[in-house]
């Protein structure tokens, strides 16, 4: 990224606590600059390593889902509709058997529900319906 694209949309939103990266993205797309995958790029990425802290990670980006929904619904941000929600809470119910299959069976539930719990979190503070 060159510089004079970084300040002119305002560099990272320090503000946020989570998912700057993805609201960069969006300003940067909506500045005009294009976005392009580069699939010889490599992002190294540890998820905790603890049942609690996987939860509160999932938890906390689901709700910053949330804000940045709000921000760039009317820019062309997918929609988050109540369906599709719905659909994902069953979803998770049904992938209770996985919870039998050990840690990685428990790690990805805990992430599901953490995100679901973080949406429903981030609509009722950002008073927005994305659950």
């Amino acid at each position: 990224m060159r510089r004079s694209v970084h300040l002119q949309v305002g560099g990272f939103d320090e503000t946020l606590l989570r998912l700057q990266d993805t609201d960069y993205c969006w300003r940067l797309q909506l500045a005009g600059f294009p976005l392009h995958f580069l699939p010889e790029a490599v992002i190294y990425y540890r998820f905790r390593d603890r049942f609690g802290q996987l939860y509160s990670q999932s938890r906390k980006w689901g709700k910053y889902n949330v804000l940045l929904y709000k921000r760039y619904r009317s820019q062309g941000m997918p929609s988050l509709s109540l369906l599709t929600s719905l659909k994902a809470w069953l979803r998770l119910g049904l992938r209770l058997p996985l919870l039998l299959k050990g840690k990685a069976g428990w790690a990805g539930w805990l992430w599901q529900l953490g995100w679901r719990v973080g949406r429903l979190q981030g609509s009722w503070e950002y008073r927005v319906l994305a659950l």
